[in-house]
This record gives C-alpha cells, structure tokens and sequence, in this order.
C-alpha cells in the first residue's frame, strides 16, 4: 500500500524552461541578436555561465567580454529570470498535476516536494498549490 509520493518541482508540477528562455532571450535582444527556441535547447543541462557562453556563440559575440562584463550579463539573466518566475499564476502549473495531487490527498496518502531550487517556495505561493503538499524539502 503506497502511503506517500514525493514529487519534484520543475519539470514535473511546473515549468520554468520558458522562464529561463525568456530571460535568455532578453539578455540576446540586449546584446542585438535574435535567440530562438530552438537555439535555447542547446543551453539544458548546463551552468548559467556555460549557458552565456553557448549565448555569446549564437549571437556571433565570442571573445568580445572579460570576466566581469560576463558575471554582470550572467546576473542580469538570473535576475530576468526570478523577475518572469515571479509572475507565475496557477496557469502555468502543468495539465493534470493538481487533480493527480488532490487525488492523492483524497486517498489518504500523503504528498511531499522535494526541490533544489531557490525559487521552489515562491513558486509553490504563486501557483496557489503550497497546500497541496504536506511537506516540502
């Protein structure tokens, strides 16, 4: 008998991949270029840093920034990036993940979040779906 599930945030209850894009795409549009969907594949799976350097290729702008110029880039995405997670509703929780957690919940079992990410409990308030987890780690 299954007593309690434990859930992750991003990927599975939300998605903060079209965030991250549009922070992405911001700081292109900043620099003069264009950044696709597509072209924003090509950053999953790495650091931000790593991200801005696949950014800077794309846009034809390597080797034209020092360190710094490049942490303060790096810095204004995440700041974009907390700005458009920041302005997340209940619409942008994921098809058929609040009936699967209310049905849970309906059931006895109980329901846990486990999430890396510092935005996790913002989200979770934005969202509106904070009470549907008994915990959250």
């Amino acid at each position: 008998m299954i007593k309690a599930c434990l859930f992750s945030l991003d990927g599975v209850i939300v998605d903060t991949a079209r965030c991250r894009f549009l922070a992405w795409k911001r700081l292109a549009a900043e620099l003069g270029f264009e950044f696709t969907e597509l072209q924003n594949e090509s950053l999953r799976g790495v650091s931000r840093f790593e991200a801005l350097g696949i950014l800077l290729r794309a846009g034809g702008l390597t080797g034209r920034f020092d360190v710094g110029q490049k942490v303060r880039m790096a810095s204004c995405q995440a700041g974009w990036y907390r700005e458009y997670v920041g302005r997340m509703t209940e619409a942008d929780v994921l098809p058929g993940a609040v009936s699967l957690l209310e049905g849970l919940r309906r059931e006895g079992i109980s329901v846990g979040l486990g999430s890396a990410g510092r935005d996790a409990p913002a989200i979770l308030e934005r969202t509106g779906i904070r009470s549907l987890f008994d915990c959250v780690f």
